[in-house]
């Protein structure tokens, strides 16, 4: 099962670096909800938005490292932006259930794009 996951997850950041979110958001749950240094977004319709955003700001996501355990993967990557931000070293923690992404946890150092918070993520939730 877990190789699985770790296609699924795979998948979900190649479609990123295609600058898809339609299909990124193929494998995400319903539920969905990602937590960020920048935001927390609950939901597939919330949730797509802020990919929106991340596709138009990235320019790639280089995986680095990637494992999996049970319904957990756990990623290391590289994340490049235009510059005056650059490369960004990031790691994601994503939940996976009946093979839909139900969690997404986001770990960098968000300081690099604090100025782009809202223009990457819209306007954080209420």
């Amino acid at each position: 099962m877990s190789n699985k996951n770790l296609t699924i997850a795979v998948a979900y950041y190649e479609a990123i670096n295609q600058n898809n979110p339609s299909l990124a958001a193929e494998s995400l749950a319903d539920r969905v909800k990602i937590i960020s240094p920048l935001a927390t977004k609950s939901g597939k319709v919330n949730v797509v938005e802020a990919l929106k955003g991340f596709c138009s700001a990235v320019e790639h996501v280089s995986i680095t490292a990637k494992f999996s355990s049970e319904s957990q993967v756990m990623l290391a990557y590289d994340m490049l932006f235009p510059k005056p931000i650059g490369s960004l070293r990031a790691a994601g923690l994503l939940d996976i259930e009946q093979g839909l992404i139900t969690r997404i946890e986001l770990f960098y150092d968000g300081q690099a794009i604090i100025n782009k918070k809202n223009e990457i993520f819209g306007e954080p939730e209420v």
